[in-house]
């Protein structure tokens, strides 16, 4: 991919332009953003309630949430992503997985 990308600056053109911005991207750049998106370490060690977290992860452009949880938590994060993706989520990315 010949140059290096700035990572910062490639995420706000990326975004600029899906809401409607005029920045053209790079070949490189939309092979990046046409990529699945897995996030990791969403709720903070358990400082933000999943249904927080897993909501600013999905509208944020995550495809899949990888998320570390204790035995007696799995039943209700699985019911909070359950309802989450029943529901319309507002993103910034199209889905791509």
């Amino acid at each position: 991919m010949g140059r290096e990308l700035n990572r910062r600056a490639f995420l706000r053109r990326a975004v600029a332009t899906s809401t409607g911005g005029a920045a053209a991207l790079s070949l490189e750049e939309e092979v990046l953003l046409a990529q699945m998106q897995m996030t990791f370490k969403v709720l903070a060690a358990g400082a933000i309630h999943p249904r927080d977290g897993f909501k600013y992860a999905l509208e944020n452009g995550a495809d899949f949430i990888h998320v570390g949880m204790f035995d007696f938590q799995v039943r209700e994060d699985a019911i909070i992503t359950k309802n989450m993706l029943s529901e319309t989520i507002d993103r910034k990315r199209p889905r791509r997985a």
